[in-house]
């Protein structure tokens, strides 16, 4: 697999486990789908500049540490999704 094809793959990985599971955090997206979370986080900033993703508010749940910022999917500009 090329270098071109595996970032379409981690790409479409995103997209799916968005649609399929609502909003996420970049860490919960990381783990449900084996990503590291840098490796999360470009791909997430590529879908957000595309206008495919979008950020929520921060979660204040009470924990200690910076609030997880879910991501949505902007279903208004995704047509479909090439399986």
């Amino acid at each position: 697999m090329e270098l071109g094809d595996l970032r379409r793959h981690h790409l479409s990985l995103v997209v799916e486990a968005l649609a399929a599971e609502g909003p996420r955090s970049r860490a919960e997206l990381a783990q449900g789908i084996g990503l590291t979370k840098a490796t999360v986080s470009a791909l997430v900033a590529d879908l957000v500049d595309r206008g495919l993703v979008a950020e929520r508010e921060a979660r204040r749940e009470g924990r200690m540490g910076r609030p997880g910022i879910d991501l949505e999917l902007r279903s208004a500009h995704i047509g479909a999704l090439g399986l």
